[in-house]
């Protein structure tokens, strides 16, 4: 399964159409409705996300967001870093139920990410595979790079629950390869 997930993502970033020449504008991802793109200042951004959703913030100017729900109960969104008071970095996660995925869940957020690549106009510059050792954590990771933007899909191997990841990334300043 895992290879035939894998084979099929490569197909379709292969026939992903290349983007336009000429002048883009700075990548944006939509988190709870609303557009953040890289450049935009931090009080109204904070101001329109807080609207819906719950914001904390943490080190180096970056929030974390998740969606408010009526009981005491959050879903993580993603994130957002400011550097001089503007949009420097965001991150939007793809799989959205805290249960472990199901397959069902994977392809489908694995064909969102492709879809909005494909909307966008976004041609992949990179794909790679690496698995990541640590004391206690072992992982798998699938990172498809587009110059200011990255997706990263993750499978934790350890552990009685494996976690499963999909997020997708815009920064300022691209991807170092």
């Amino acid at each position: 399964m895992k290879h035939i997930t894998l084979a099929l993502l490569c197909v379709i970033l292969l026939v992903t159409p290349a983007a336009p020449q000429g002048t883009k504008e700075p990548p944006s991802l939509v988190i709870a409705g609303v557009t953040l793109q890289i450049g935009m200042l931090k009080e109204g951004v904070l101001a329109k996300l807080s609207r819906t959703c719950k914001l904390t913030e943490g080190s180096d100017n970056r929030f974390t967001i998740m969606r408010k729900f009526e009981t005491d109960d959050f879903t993580f969104l993603g994130s957002i870093t400011f550097t001089a008071d503007k949009v420097s970095l965001v991150q939007k996660h793809w799989l959205l139920n805290n249960d472990t995925p199901s397959a069902d869940d994977l392809a489908d957020a694995i064909f969102a990410v492709v879809s909005h690549l494909e909307e966008i106009n976004e041609t992949v510059t990179e794909l790679k595979t690496r698995t990541l050792r640590d004391a206690g954590f072992s992982a798998h990771e699938v990172i498809i790079r587009t110059g200011h933007r990255q997706v990263v899909i993750v499978k934790d191997m350890l552990g009685k629950n494996r976690i499963i990841q999909v997020d997708e990334y815009i920064s300022a300043k691209p991807w170092n390869y």
